[in-house]
């Protein structure tokens, strides 16, 4: 996996408050798109009747991306585990439909640190669980869900998204503006 990052512009005087609060409005309006064929197709926000979506699209893209059963075993208790609980104060989770059927989403997070002078929000998003059923992608669906989100952090006064892509998407994240980040690295801890 490749960790990429891309930077937004913000505005520096925008009241930041991005810890999680749930957004029940921010949804797009139905739209008629002649790129992709679909009639009507909607971005919301997941709620918590929402997390058997939130399950099948992080279980099926680690099947894409070719994880092991075991993986997948384990993974799928600890997401079930976690989803029991209030996972939408810490973690916002965006589904597009097509035409009444769940389609696909994206996951956010948020981290907030102190400004720097090329950050001025301090506030920082992870994108994870980007994910598309199989039989709808190359219809331009896994774009129209990032060019989404990276507004939705936008107008949040979000400053920078970093994701982790699979080898095969990188291509795909970099036609959005995500670069490859020459400083951000990752260890990961395991219990002893």
């Amino acid at each position: 996996m490749q960790l990429l990052t891309t930077q937004l512009s913000v505005p520096c005087n925008r009241d930041i408050n991005v810890p999680m609060k749930r957004v029940t409005a921010y949804v797009n309006s139905l739209i008629s798109d002649s790129v992709s064929g679909f009639v009507a197709m909607m971005i919301r926000e997941a709620r918590p009747e929402d997390s058997e979506w939130v399950l099948h699209h992080r279980i099926g893209m680690f099947r894409a991306m070719g994880e092991s059963e075991e993986f997948i075993k384990k993974t799928e208790a600890l997401v079930r585990d976690y989803l029991s609980g209030d996972w939408t104060n810490n973690y916002r989770y965006f589904l597009i439909e097509i035409e009444g059927r769940i389609a696909g989403g994206c996951g956010l997070s948020t981290l907030q640190i102190p400004p720097l002078a090329d950050q001025v929000t301090g506030v920082y998003g992870y994108v994870s669980n980007m994910f598309v059923e199989p039989d709808l992608r190359g219809k331009g669906l896994g774009k129209r869900l990032m060019n989404h989100v990276v507004e939705f952090c936008r107008e949040s006064g979000i400053g920078l998204l970093i994701l982790h892509s699979s080898r095969d998407k990188t291509e795909f994240y970099k036609s959005l503006g995500f670069t490859n980040s020459r400083f951000l690295m990752h260890l990961i801890i395991r219990e002893p």
